[in-house]
């Protein structure tokens, strides 16, 4: 299992090492961000870390080399990191969605021992490391999202109007599948989005993709369905993987407000269809007032897309007019986003799209 790393501020390119990634951006003004997959190979490889090392899978043993790498790396180049993201995601019960504190402190206190880890010092752990059992989460997850959507949580704005845009996508996806024809879904999608007053790049080029790609080479349906079982919890763990990266710019900001260093936020997943997803968004940031003060919001977003796509230009140029309105007229309004009077519409496109795939 390869890492990925990608950021906005990249070219639209996929990165398979951080020697390349320093290619393109000097190690100092690196800041990596951890996605929730790195954060639970990493806490579940310190509580058994022979289990990965000395494994016979191949994926076992593959993620075992990569977070040594990663550690030795970040110790190496004394990269700055930041896993907010990945430890809030990964800490959380299956019932309500809230913190399980002691599994955060766990995880926490995991990292902060793994990470800075030369390759002597990373071998030495394995060899001296106690196996430790889990701390497992012993609810069950509800059948509708609804409950979930109450935590007191972050990004709970961004992950009400995610989770709602998934549910679209997939339901549109399914109309185009039973007829419906795709650019009318596009422009659907688009307008969804408009009136939740949300307009999220990764969600439209997610529907961008699966709506222009009937074949679906890129695998991009798997990161919200993967079959009929239990399809409401995994477009809501979809959901999450997909506004992660969307959250990653938001992080430099917060650390300009505290004084640290300008750096460049670059995304680490083991999730190659995110980090795809993730590589066609292009940002730039704003430099206010003749300033070197970097301001990460707003961004100028640059929109790519794989070649797979079956658009004419035509049909994309006309979907880029309906996106380029909304965003000139969103720039000319001061937005605050808050999202908690969409939560009472979430049942029923959950109602909606289960009946759809039932049908």
């Amino acid at each position: 299992m390869p890492l990925y790393f990608t950021s906005t501020y990249l070219p639209n390119k996929v990165y398979s090492t951080l020697e390349d990634v320093f290619k393109e951006i000097p190690s100092k003004n690196v800041l990596l961000v951890f996605d929730s997959n790195i954060v639970i190979y990493y806490r579940d490889f310190y509580l058994n870390p022979k289990s990965y090392s000395e494994s016979k899978d191949e994926n076992r043993k593959s993620i075992y080399k990569n977070l040594r790498y990663l550690s030795q790396s970040i110790f190496e180049y004394n990269l700055n990191v930041n896993a907010t993201l990945g430890v809030d995601e990964s800490s959380r019960n299956n019932s309500n969605f809230k913190i399980n504190k002691e599994k955060q402190l766990q995880t926490h206190n995991i990292l902060t021992e793994l990470l800075y880890l030369n390759f002597k010092k990373f071998d030495k752990f394995i060899q001296n490391k106690k196996v430790e059992e889990p701390i497992k989460n012993v609810d069950e997850f509800p059948n509708s999202m609804y409950d979930r959507l109450d935590s007191e949580c972050f990004y709970i704005d961004h992950l009400i109007f995610g989770y709602l845009t998934s549910l679209q996508i997939q339901i549109l996806l399914k109309e185009i599948q039973n007829g419906k024809n795709k650019l009318t879904a596009m422009f659907e999608l688009i307008d969804f989005m408009i009136t939740l007053d949300c307009f999220a790049v990764i969600f439209f080029n997610l529907g961008l993709h699966l709506f222009g790609d009937k074949e679906d080479k890129l695998k991009f349906r798997k990161i919200l369905f993967k079959n009929n079982k239990n399809i409401l919890r995994k477009t809501f763990n979809g959901t999450i993987d997909l506004i992660l990266p969307t959250l990653v710019n938001h992080i430099p900001n917060y650390l300009h407000k505290l004084s640290k260093s300008q750096a460049i936020p670059v995304f680490v997943t083991f999730d190659s269809r995110i980090s795809k997803l993730h590589s066609l968004m292009r940002a730039k940031v704003i430099i206010q007032n003749n300033s070197f003060n970097f301001n990460y919001e707003p961004e100028l977003v640059k929109i790519d897309y794989s070649s797979n796509l079956k658009w004419t230009q035509n049909e994309l140029d006309e979907i880029y007019r309906r996106v380029q309105l909304y965003m000139i007229q969103r720039v000319q309004k001061e937005r605050k986003i808050n999202s908690y009077h969409l939560k009472e519409i979430v049942k029923n496109y959950e109602s909606k799209f289960i009946n759809l795939v039932k049908n």
